[in-house]
């Protein structure tokens, strides 16, 4: 519910995570009609979540802070 409330009228969200967590969320921000950005310490692994829809997927690196996403929003779905 905390992703719904903060992601409304975003256009573009960055999720931070490729886990379970990004898995549940993906579906419900692409069915919201979001653009979908996963950031992931293995993006070969996280190649997986491609199923659920059009989603973009870039390694999390020293590099991906240089990358201009223009992103609306950043969710971490990351376990504390």
């Amino acid at each position: 519910s905390l992703v719904r409330k903060h992601t409304k009228g975003c256009e573009r969200v960055a999720i931070i995570g490729s886990g379970q967590l990004a898995e549940e969320i993906i579906p419900w921000l692409l069915k919201a009609g979001r653009n979908v950005v996963v950031l992931a310490r293995n993006p070969d692994k996280a190649q997986r979540l491609r199923k659920l829809g059009s989603i973009e997927i870039y390694g999390w690196d020293e590099n991906t802070a240089q990358l201009n996403m223009n992103l609306d929003s950043v969710v971490v779905a990351a376990p504390a």
